[in-house]
């Protein structure tokens, strides 16, 4: 203030006092970059006033620099998301103290998921990495993670399972293409491979109708070449009293012709399949009959009758010359080789019959022994073929299976992550 005011006094014409100086003074001007005071903090006048603070010196504004250094920075409720956010230094080896027991009760509750967890904290750390920011939320307690940890394992075991079952059914699908591929190869064959024996069976044909016709001789003395075997039946039937004497004929001879002997010898082998009745009559065996008669035809009367007729006659039907024993086929061959069918019919008129009869299913046998290894092969196919089918079944059922099992999988995932179904549709 100007010494006028001060005494109540005033000169006239004296100079004029300088004018009051406004602003901060010279030695707080270095505090105007500081951010903590502002101009409205700083006193303009030296006398205190009783609602100011006092003014600050140099010396205390020195300490009070030291202490915003040192001092931990406080949070206020208008800047923290909430009084649970804490702001730690770095620096401050409490704080991260207090963050090595925060991540040693996070390690201990994820390791044992039956304790329950208090509230569960995570960290944050701001965009400078200066401050750590423990922010606690109340999570789920432990034995909520620990379902949702054996859900998530559980989804994982599905998703396991649903792949499995992809690969298995991709692999039984392309197993049940190639197999088809083999099958239909399989049958290709197998019909090719029929083809030729039934080609083969067909050149014996004429020679068992000739046998038929033959044996129907046998009946009616006569031939018979289109006649049914119904009407043969029918007529045997009706002539059986003189069929009977026919074959009644052969039975009263003693000592027959060597043919006829052979024929019937021969007719009984091959009906029988017994190669020991073509050696019987040999020079070593004991005769057991009275003089004057054969040993060897008496041994065959015994199996000439009328039944033996039915037998030649279904001989081909029952398929028993494809069980003929091969040394009985051959023994046949070489007895019949020197005897001709005028020979036979000569003997008796029921040796003509039977030897073209004889004839006919050996020739038919020969054919039967050549095809054998066709038959066997086919017989193979047809069963590595139904073995191949069934395999095939099993391939697709299993198949349909798998695709099952993946679509409930998939279910029940959808059901896991919240999906609900109706009419075979999962909705959220």
């Amino acid at each position: 203030m100007s010494p006028e005011f001060i005494f109540g006094t005033k000169s006239v014409g004296a100079p004029s006092p300088p004018e009051k100086r406004t602003g901060k003074p010279r030695s707080q001007s270095f505090l105007i970059h500081r951010p903590e005071f502002s101009a409205k903090g700083l006193p303009l006048s030296k006398t205190p006033k009783p609602d100011r603070k006092p003014r600050y010196s140099m010396l205390s504004f020195q300490e009070s620099s030291e202490n915003i250094k040192t001092r931990p920075i406080k949070s206020t409720p208008a800047k923290a998301e909430s009084q649970e956010i804490v702001e730690l230094s770095l620096n401050d080896i409490s704080k991260l103290q207090e963050l090595r027991e925060i991540f040693k009760e996070a390690a201990a509750n994820k390791k044992f998921y039956t304790v329950e967890a208090n509230t569960n904290k995570s960290l944050l750390i701001d965009k400078h990495g200066l401050l750590c920011r423990i922010r606690q939320i109340g999570l789920a307690t432990g034995k909520r993670l620990e379902e949702l940890q054996n859900e998530q394992n559980l989804a994982m075991e599905k998703m396991k399972e649903i792949l499995e079952f992809e690969t298995n059914a991709k692999s039984q699908h392309k197993k049940a293409l190639e197999l088809q591929i083999e099958v239909d190869k399989e049958i290709q064959i197998i019909q090719e491979k029929q083809a030729v024996v039934d080609a083969e069976l067909a050149k014996a044909q004429p020679a068992i109708c000739e046998a038929k016709n033959a044996s129907a001789y046998t009946y009616f003395a006569r031939p018979t070449h289109s006649i049914k075997r119904t009407q043969i039946y029918t007529y045997i039937q009706k002539k059986k009293k003189k069929a009977k004497t026919d074959w009644n004929e052969l039975r009263a001879y003693k000592n027959p012709k060597d043919v006829l002997k052979t024929v019937m010898t021969v007719a009984v082998a091959l009906v029988k399949n017994d190669s020991k009745i073509l050696c019987l009559g040999t020079k070593d065996k004991k005769s057991t009959h009275p003089p004057g008669q054969d040993d060897h035809w008496a041994e065959i009367k015994r199996e000439i009758n009328y039944d033996l007729v039915k037998k030649l006659m279904s001989f081909l039907d029952s398929n028993a010359a494809e069980d003929l024993d091969p040394k009985v086929v051959t023994l046949i061959k070489e007895i019949l080789e020197n005897i001709t069918y005028e020979q036979a019919v000569n003997a008796s008129k029921v040796a003509g019959p039977v030897f073209l009869w004889i004839k006919s299913v050996l020739f038919y046998s020969e054919l039967l022994v050549e095809i054998v290894p066709l038959k066997d092969h086919i017989w193979e196919l047809k069963e590595r073929w139904k073995d191949k089918k069934d395999e095939m079944a099993l391939l697709k059922s299993q198949e349909i299976e798998f695709a099952d099992k993946i679509q409930k999988c998939r279910g029940e995932m959808l059901e896991m992550t919240g999906y609900k179904q109706s009419g075979g549709y999962y909705f959220l």
